[in-house]
């Protein structure tokens, strides 16, 4: 089974453009992060948990959080990175004044699954162990 057929399997049909090559809609996800204003008032701190690259966005005058989200990037685990979703995961951190753990999972097909989603429970498994409660984070992407 091939990655498209892969994705209409699991219902991500809407999603994702099926009349281009997978390089194609990762060159077009890539390229609308490089346009997208990105806010003042965020800073932004890229760090690994185990082995995966994480990138923090801390609204101002945060540098340790309690709470936190933790965002998987769009892409259905073929596409996108922390570098696609960087300027609105940096908005949300500035408007909901909450930090947010952007997660760097490896991407299919390079990497089989369940190669993402055992990165994701890496850092969530992480998080935990520096004091952060389940009730302490929320999960989106």
């Amino acid at each position: 089974m091939n990655w498209r057929d892969r994705l209409a399997f699991i219902g991500v049909t809407g999603l994702i453009q099926f009349d281009k090559p997978l390089e194609k809609l990762r060159s077009q996800m890539r390229f609308s992060n490089f346009v997208a204003l990105k806010p003042f008032g965020v800073r932004v701190q890229p760090e690994r948990i185990g082995n995966v690259p994480v990138e923090w966005y801390y609204p101002k005058n945060q540098s340790r959080a309690q709470t936190c989200m933790v965002y998987l990037h769009g892409g259905a685990y073929v596409a996108g990175s922390i570098s696609t979703h960087r300027a609105m995961l940096m908005h949300w951190a500035k408007i909901m004044q909450v930090a947010i753990c952007s997660v760097e999972y490896r991407l299919a097909p390079e990497h089989r699954f369940p190669a993402g989603l055992d990165d994701a429970m890496t850092v969530y498994q992480a998080l935990q162990a520096r004091g952060f409660k389940a009730s302490d984070m929320v999960i989106g992407g």
